[in-house]
């Protein structure tokens, strides 16, 4: 067995099916070879690349993992996903980790299941895909019955859109990182574990848009440190708060539909945030400002167009916090606050079915006030009627100017 040969059976650490190489740095896992069984720990190190093509299975030992230092390639179809199992029925694998990946990874229509907690080149590990200083794009996959996490990054750029996830702990989470995090969905998520998960900044401003999350036992969307734009998504049920804003840092959250909590949106220690043209309802707190922890000081949030309903207390406030709210729709009206509020029934089109889209007599209707935001949830012009509507929605037909339309757009993952 020459050296090259020898350097391709370390690298992959295969057993029970051998792998053709021509060259050990262009590995290619072809679905004429499928199913791949994998060995306990397989390294792609630097200078190497790794591809997987569309339809390939790959069964993972018990707590096995796969740790990519060169490039990777997951090419994956909507017909055709490339799925990572357990090797043996009641086992669960360990993960795939870049760390300081050379070339950025694509990682496109996988399936990673039944995923637990492992040490990879002696570091522990408990998300199914981990990127460490890298840069990364997952996008069209699953994450399915997990013991740990979904995605985990840190100090890295990391792009996660039209990915599902369902029964698991954290969903996303990304420490240091730019993330763009659109249009995927979140559900099921345990062990006091909230759905999206940032801490800390990287210099450079992330996006949280078209999400659907439904069911958490912390958070929905929980943010630290962090400046980012929050926009377009849905959160039901979430076991603490919708969205959580903690720390420095400045907040843009605007179109999101939040409802079925104990508290809408936080905003916490020196965060400052825009809320604009949300619709928060079936919580007991719609909006809270306050200081978390001692010597950060308070929350300072500005409420604008937003409608805050079926509600114990709209907004509350501390004595270290600031606030302002106009044009906005409130079960309790506040103390401060000037004359363009109001007390009125929303008239959403059903409460229990939580669908908060207004009806055509609604008072929202043309009740808000210009800002910044062009569009509503659905991407639909808030320049459509005499002015624009309050809440997350707009009632009047105009032109689509977004691209990403959750309800409408979401089920092509799963046919």
């Amino acid at each position: 067995m020459n050296e090259k040969m020898i350097k391709a059976l370390l690298l992959l650490g295969c057993y029970f099916f051998f792998i053709p190489l021509v060259y050990p740095s262009e590995i290619v896992w072809k679905f004429a070879d499928s199913p791949i069984r994998l060995g306990q720990e397989t390294i792609i190190a630097a200078g190497d690349a790794l591809a997987i093509e569309a339809g390939v299975l790959i069964l993972m030992p018990s707590g096995a993992s796969i740790s990519v230092h060169g490039s990777l390639t997951i090419g994956g179809t909507e017909g055709a996903p490339v799925r990572f199992e357990p090797l043996h029925s009641g086992e669960r694998w360990g993960g795939l980790a870049l760390q300081k990946p050379e070339q950025p990874a694509q990682i496109s229509y996988a399936q990673f299941t039944k995923t637990r907690s492992y040490k990879a080149e002696g570091r522990d590990r408990a998300a199914a895909v981990t990127i460490e200083e890298g840069t990364a794009v997952v996008e069209h996959c699953l994450f399915a019955d997990l013991s740990g996490g979904g995605v985990e990054a840190s100090k890295s750029f990391l792009t996660v859109r039209q990915c599902e996830f369902l029964i698991l702990g954290e969903g996303v989470h990304c420490s240091q990182c730019s993330s763009q995090i659109i249009g995927n969905r979140f559900e099921k998520h345990s062990g006091y574990n909230d759905a999206i998960d940032f801490d800390f900044e990287y210099g450079h401003l992330s996006i949280i848009e078209g999400n659907f999350i439904d069911g958490s036992e912390d958070d929905g969307i929980d943010m630290g440190d962090v400046s980012v734009i929050i926009r377009n998504n849905t959160i039901f049920h979430a076991s603490d708060k919708g969205i959580s804003l903690e720390g420095k840092s400045l907040v843009q959250a605007y179109n999101n539909v939040i409802a079925g909590m104990p508290e809408g949106i936080a905003v916490k220690d020196s965060c400052r945030a825009e809320l604009y043209h949300n619709t928060i309802a079936q919580v007991d707190t719609g909006v809270s400002i306050y200081e978390k922890n001692a010597g950060r000081s308070g929350g300072k949030a500005e409420i604008v167009n937003c409608v805050i309903w079926e509600t114990k207390q709209s907004i509350q406030a501390d004595e270290k916090s600031t606030y302002s709210v106009r044009y906005c729709d409130l079960m309790q009206l506040p103390s401060q606050g000037d004359d363009s509020n109001f007390s009125l029934d929303p008239l959403f089109t059903s409460l229990a079915e939580k669908n908060f889209l207004p009806l055509s007599d609604s008072p929202l209707a043309n009740a808000g006030t210009a800002t910044y935001v062009e569009a509503d949830i659905r991407g639909i012009s808030r320049s459509a009627g005499l002015g624009p509507d309050v809440g997350a929605y707009e009632f009047d037909a105009g032109s689509a100017i977004g691209d990403w339309n959750w309800f409408d757009n979401w089920r092509f993952l799963r046919r």
